[in-house]
């Protein structure tokens, strides 16, 4: 059997609402402004994974089951291995740097090593690959998960077992306002992405100077009286 017809790739993600609960990737623009964000680099992460060709799932939190983000995605992940596969490649919806080519380089590595991770440089992870005669559910579900302390756990949990790990590039996922001004600043002039993100920043600007337009002229109306229109001649 080829090295991608065992294998298949799982967004594990929030929905992009209940991503932009927990993160501010522009803190003028609010909550609605920042699920536009999100919403974007969601359908990057879609599209990243269509252009593979490999099988492809979707785990959104709600679909996700158990108690901690470990369980959660451990269930999500075995749900995977139910369906028949043998390997399974996570990732997330924060690291639009990651191209369909990273991707496609992994299933060929989990044939030589059990592990392939994408190190980020918070020191979380933006690629889990994985070979299902590698996963302990128990040692996996207890990592230090949405931590700094996560690609040593790894380690850890790679000797435990005397899987070796492949490393792949490091990259920067966007977890905050920094992490997303960083990107901005790498992407190309022309980059499609970073003209939809330039796109979604330019409107909501332009309603917060209507909306405060608005609300100078409605101070003028509160504090000096209706306007009259000019005497008749």
């Amino acid at each position: 059997m080829q090295s991608g017809t065992n294998t298949a790739l799982l967004i594990f993600s929030r929905q992009a609402r209940a991503e932009a609960e927990v993160k501010s990737f522009v803190p003028t623009m609010g909550k609605k402004g920042n699920t536009s964000i999100a919403q974007k680099l969601i359908r990057k992460s879609i599209s990243t994974a269509r252009k593979t060709r490999l099988p492809f799932f979707t785990c959104y939190d709600t679909a996700q089951h158990g108690d901690t983000f470990g369980e959660r995605m451990a269930n999500a992940i075995e749900g995977i291995y139910a369906k028949g596969y043998q390997n399974v490649i996570v990732l997330g919806n924060d690291c639009p740097g990651m191209d369909h080519l990273d991707l496609l380089s992994v299933p060929n590595k989990l044939e030589s090593h059990p592990l392939v991770m994408g190190p980020a440089t918070d020191g979380g992870l933006y690629l889990i690959g994985m070979r299902q005669d590698s996963y302990q559910r128990q040692a996996f579900i207890d990592l230090p998960w949405e931590t700094s302390q996560l690609q040593s756990g790894l380690i850890q949990y790679a000797e435990t077992s005397s899987n070796a790990i492949f490393w792949l590039k490091v990259q920067q996922d966007i977890d905050n306002a920094a992490d997303f001004n960083t990107l901005l600043t790498c992407l190309p002039g022309i980059d499609p992405l970073r003209q939809q993100f330039i796109s979604i920043i330019n409107s909501f600007q332009t309603v917060s100077r209507t909306t405060n337009t608005l609300g100078v002229f409605l101070k003028y109306l509160l504090y000096n009286g209706p306007l009259r229109a000019p005497p008749l001649a």
